[in-house]
């Protein structure tokens, strides 16, 4: 009997994607599934096709939950997953009829706790979108694989959806509560519990581009939860000793950092206390790790509280 795999796909509002979601699962080559359907509150009728799916297939067991977000949503998958091994399908999105079966080899093949794949950009009507896919086919080291984070496309890492894993990886490990960027807070501490990682380079998951997307919809201070989750990891380096990874995330650091203090305005001091506080430990990293000579505007944009250099930046145009 082959290994089961038991695959989450958090749901919410995607009624017009979702059946062309769990039909790519249910329809795997790969068949010994445990597919878990978490209904995460949605308003529309996502939770009804999640009832008729479950009485059509035996596999399939529904959760019906208060809405709490992705994160929450895959957390409460996590817990009641029965199989060796987990994947994660985001509900607007689909999977190739042999995504499992090959990442599950993958697994095997390399004597791997984690297998990674590329994925393919489609548009709202599945229309694919031609971008160069950094993923080969590989066997990788935890330290292998955790400087391909900080890569440039490093997103193709870090992406919780493309992967097959070990369940033992979550024994301790949950998705942050609340948080955008979820995948980025926790994929260095699932990395860094493996001895090996097999990445293939077919593209095996359809990412589906949706205007309407939290990601796409425009930059607020919720963004820079991802510059959390890299300074967190920078933290997680540190106390391993691995200094050289922490100067290769600082430089991703710096990049999501500017990309959002020169857009950004915050609204409330709350907002302005959470900017500052990232501010300065983003700023205590770059200090600490960067190779190179900062300017005299830069050095000063990144010592100002960030409410005065909002001030500035409106006013000194």
């Amino acid at each position: 009997m082959d290994e089961l795999i038991s695959v989450i796909i958090p749901i919410y509002k995607v009624e017009k994607y979702l059946k062309q979601c769990i039909e790519s699962v249910i329809n795997q080559t790969y068949t010994n599934l445990d597919i878990i359907l978490v209904d995460d509150g949605s308003p529309d009728n996502c939770g009804l096709l999640c009832d008729e799916y479950e009485k059509k297939d035996s596999r399939i067991r529904v959760i019906h939950k208060q809405n709490g977000g992705l994160s929450d949503a895959r957390n409460a998958g996590i817990t009641i997953a029965q199989g060796e091994y987990i994947g994660f399908v985001d509900s607007d999105d689909y999977i190739s009829q042999d995504m499992y079966e090959k990442l599950h080899s993958a697994i095997k093949k390399n004597n791997a706790q984690l297998a990674v794949c590329n994925f393919q950009y489609v548009n709202e009507d599945g229309t694919e979108i031609n971008k160069q896919s950094p993923v080969k086919n590989e066997k990788l080291s935890r330290i292998e694989a955790l400087h391909k984070l900080n890569e440039s496309m490093w997103w193709y890492y870090v992406t919780a959806w493309n992967k097959l894993y070990r369940k033992e990886l979550f024994s301790n490990i949950r998705f942050p509560f609340a948080r955008l960027y979820e995948d980025a807070y926790l994929v260095h501490e699932i990395m860094g519990e493996c001895d090996n990682i097999a990445t293939i380079s077919e593209k095996l998951y359809y990412y589906r581009q949706r205007d309407n997307s939290i990601i796409t919809s425009g930059k607020s201070v919720r963004n820079y939860d991802a510059v959390e989750a890299l300074c967190n990891r920078c933290d997680y380096y540190y106390r391993l000793g691995y200094n050289e990874l922490i100067r290769g995330t600082v430089f991703v650091l710096k990049e999501e950092f500017d990309s959002l203090y020169s857009i950004v305005i915050p609204r409330n001091k709350s907002e302005y206390k959470r900017i500052d506080m990232l501010r300065k430990r983003f700023v205590k990293l770059l200090f600490l790790y960067k190779d190179y000579s900062l300017g005299f505007k830069e050095y000063f944009r990144y010592k100002l509280p960030c409410k005065l250099f909002c001030f500035l930046k409106k006013h000194c145009k």
